[in-house]
């Protein structure tokens, strides 16, 4: 498997996430070191075993400490990593890098596609000026398609979602980094979800809830703002059995 050798993690990116704000510094500099170890020593680019020798080796400290950093780090619902199991072994595994993998992987394939058109473009524009030039019998020098040409024939990208996540974040008290809560509003939209359950979650958010818009969406947090609907039931009387005019009675309706 190709492996992504930049991390595009912005300092946004790590300060926007509301877990790592109880962090301390010694737990700051574990979480640090033990990401890029991950990102540069295991295939998937966002594991580590979970082997308290070796985590004290990078960490320069005892197992007994390793021990404990991993319990803050892992442990808990404000964790930053998660524990797995693979084979009988445990190993630590990080959301975030397991994301970012996955940008850079979708990255390279759209990059090669992008490629082998543009290859398939200029082969097919050479070869149609020459059969043109030999149909014709002319020498003359004709204008072939430019790359810049190409570029101005692209369909500009859709904004049918802008008016959506409009809605959205004007719905949500925290107005902080606003180009990477677009950047998630898009991937929720763009996923299947409802943006109508999202947005009426979003307005019955305390202004006490000091998370970003950005995770309270990736991580599904919203879901437990959505406001519950009253249950419907039918009137004592007649169960919901009667009518009038051929409508139910307004105590059962």
């Amino acid at each position: 498997m190709a492996r992504a050798e930049v991390l595009h993690w912005t300092p946004i990116d790590y300060l926007g996430d509301h877990k790592t704000w109880g962090l301390t510094l010694e737990e700051h500099g574990a979480y640090c070191l033990l990401l890029w170890h991950m990102w540069t020593s295991s295939d998937e680019q966002c594991t580590f075993p979970l082997d308290y020798k070796a985590l004290a080796t990078i960490w320069r400290t005892s197992p007994e400490s390793a021990e404990r950093l991993v319990d803050v780090l892992a442990m808990g619902p404000m964790a930053v990593l998660k524990v797995r199991t693979k084979r009988g072994s445990g190993y630590l595994w990080s959301k975030r890098l397991y994301e970012q993998a996955n940008q850079a992987r979708i990255f390279r394939e759209k990059q090669a596609e992008k490629g082998r058109k543009s290859g398939v473009v200029r082969s097919n524009n050479a070869r149609t000026t020459v059969e043109q030039r030999l149909d014709s019998g002319s020498t003359t020098n004709e204008p072939s398609l430019s790359r810049n040409h190409v570029a101005r024939k692209r369909v500009a990208r859709p904004g049918s979602h802008a008016a959506i996540v409009d809605n959205v974040k004007a719905a949500y008290h925290d107005k902080r980094w606003p180009e990477q809560a677009e950047t998630e509003i898009v991937a929720f939209i763009e996923s299947g979800g409802d943006t109508d359950r999202l947005i009426a979650a979003l307005k019955c958010v305390p202004k006490t809830h000091n998370q970003s818009l950005r995770y309270i969406i990736a991580d599904g947090v919203w879901q437990q703002f959505e406001p519950k609907t009253p249950e419907k039931r039918p009137c004592y009387v007649c169960n919901g059995t009667r009518v009038f005019n051929g409508q139910p009675c307004e105590v059962c309706s």
